[in-house]
């Protein structure tokens, strides 16, 4: 037992010499530069080809990740020359490790993967995921982050975007569909209010002329009480000018119909 003590005392002092570590920290430092390097050309690439933004930081983001690892790895095996026993019991016991402490880590990185080699979205795109609304700004390995109308950061995890529905407003494109309600009362003259309507979302100084607007009316009772519902569907020239293209609409519309003296509500609930 002593001997064996001895010996294995004796392997691992052999391995972390202090000039093998010193050469190790060099080497994981020269990883992470060349790892910042590659990050700051992706991003003054994506720039300067803004057409060709999703492409770029996609396959530099797995260039990154491939050189991070495998690098690190090479790194470590060659400065530490760790036996063959060493090795064997330093991967099962990493294996072990990193499978119990970081296997929601790892189910990102993997669901990264995924959403980067096949992406249900892209950066920039405005998603729905449950109650959070926003634009996609960043597609990484680990986390997808979207900026919400107030201005905030959301991160979220791979994991998580792959294992539920995400909803994408306007895939590919910058115009996207925004569909603005308006609760008014069932006498109105149906025509009047749709003319009203369509009147406002096209000299909307955010509206996508290039495709049609369309309203539809739908009947709703609520209370005890009979309402119509106008839906009015179009396009605005960016999904984050669709909050300001619904204030807009709103606020010029309500002011007509308090002229015509239309009876209309802000919310029916």
């Amino acid at each position: 037992m002593v001997d064996n003590s001895t010996d294995y005392l004796t392997i691992v002092g052999e391995i972390f010499k202090l000039e093998r570590i010193l050469l190790l920290v060099m080497g994981l430092v020269s990883i992470y530069v060349i790892s910042k390097f590659i990050k700051s050309m992706a991003f003054n690439l994506s720039n300067k080809i803004p057409g060709k933004k999703n492409k770029i930081l996609q396959i530099f983001t797995l260039i990154n990740f491939v050189i991070s690892l495998g690098g690190g790895s090479f790194i470590v095996y060659f400065i530490l020359h760790p036996s063959k026993e060493v090795t064997i019991a330093l991967l099962g016991s990493t294996s072990v490790a990193i499978g119990l402490s970081l296997k929601d880590l790892v189910s990102s990185l993997i669901s990264g993967i995924t959403i980067i080699t096949d992406p249900p979205f892209k950066v920039g795109d405005f998603v729905i995921y449950q109650e959070i609304k926003g634009h996609v700004t960043h597609i990484g390995l680990r986390v997808v982050r979207i900026l919400n109308a107030d201005q905030q950061v959301i991160t979220i995890p791979n994991s998580i975007m792959t294992s539920d529905f995400v909803i994408v407003q306007n895939p590919g494109q910058s115009f996207m569909l925004t569909v603005t309600p308006f609760y008014l009362h069932c006498l109105v003259s149906v025509q009047q209010v749709r003319n009203i309507l369509h009147e406002v979302a096209c000299t909307s100084p955010y509206i996508y002329l290039s495709e049609k607007v369309l309203i539809t009316v739908e009947q709703i009772l609520n209370k005890d009480k009979t309402y119509f519902k106008f839906n009015v569907k179009a396009q605005v020239t960016q999904a984050k000018y669709s909050e300001e293209f619904q204030a807009d609409l709103y606020h010029r519309s309500f002011k007509i119909f308090q002229e015509n003296k239309i009876e209309f509500f802000g919310d029916v609930n």
